[in-house]
């Protein structure tokens, strides 16, 4: 009992060093705008498909409210910052402040997101309360689409 009750607490005050692609520090859920739809990708073959899961939410729920989350803990660091630039160019600056970079916790954004395999998209919806309302994961799927809006939509 004791240690469900420790777990829970560590859950509750979970917090995840990010940086934006602007540059500035950040902590998740506690930093980001709420209700949030975070799409997490731990993988470069789930980058596409965690593109696109971003253009389709921010089509569907205010754009203020989508975070794309990149976790490069894995990439070398002596790569790390081509990487960045990469994405620094290909990301649109005006969305540079909902793209967030993790170097750091993997284990635990992989809990947070309920991680099973790398290669696709993890899709959470937090509340404006700081709990998660939806973990997903997979590739795009309008009914998945249609199932996170409504749960964005009635976040408490």
């Amino acid at each position: 009992m004791l240690r469900f009750i420790c777990l829970w607490l560590a859950a509750a005050n979970l917090m995840l060093p990010v940086e934006t692609l602007d540059g500035k520090a950040r902590a998740v859920p506690g930093d980001i705008a709420k209700p949030a739809v975070l799409v997490v990708t731990f993988d470069r073959a789930a980058t596409d498909e965690g593109a696109e899961w971003s253009a389709r939410l921010r089509e569907t729920v205010p754009a203020a409210g989508v975070y794309q989350v990149a976790i490069l803990e894995d990439v070398p660091s002596f790569v790390r910052g081509f990487v960045i630039g990469q994405m620094k160019r290909s990301v649109p600056s005006s969305m540079h402040s909902n793209f967030l970079i993790a170097t750091k916790r993997s284990d635990e954004w992989k809990r947070f997101a309920g991680y099973s395999y790398g290669a696709v998209p993890y899709v959470l919806v937090i509340g404006r309360d700081g709990e998660m309302r939806v973990r997903d994961h997979g590739k795009f799927d309008r009914s998945k689409l249609a199932a996170i809006r409504e749960a964005w939509q009635s976040a408490p």
